[in-house]
């Protein structure tokens, strides 16, 4: 494969701009630095999606969800049915439940 001068260098800058935008925090920071979790990772922030499991096989109601983001922490809930499209963005507050066409729950996994 032959590379043209031009094309290296666009490939170089971008190179450079994608480590530019995932740099690590500043040696001052003291979440890192101290070794601290993420918020997202402790206890009591964001979702648990193991205390959301007792709901698989049962059917979806809104009742169902509030007691979902009660127990499992999550500020939202997001019903996915089979031939629904889905981002895949992931969010640590938000519990997103999966159903059949009946909309029994399959899965609920936090994300």
């Amino acid at each position: 494969m032959t590379w043209k001068l031009g094309s290296l260098a666009a490939l170089i800058s971008s190179l450079v701009l994608v480590s530019a935008c995932s740099s690590s925090p500043e040696s001052g920071s003291n979440e890192r630095a101290s070794g601290a979790t993420a918020p997202s990772a402790t206890l009591g922030s964001g979702c648990n999606s193991d205390a959301a499991q007792y709901a698989v096989g049962k059917t979806a109601t809104p009742e169902l969800f509030k007691q979902l983001e009660e127990r499992s922490g999550a500020k939202m809930t997001r019903l996915v049915r089979p031939d629904d499209a889905m981002t895949m963005d992931f969010n640590s507050e938000r519990l997103t439940v999966t159903t059949d066409e009946a909309l029994v729950i399959k899965t609920a996994r936090c994300g």
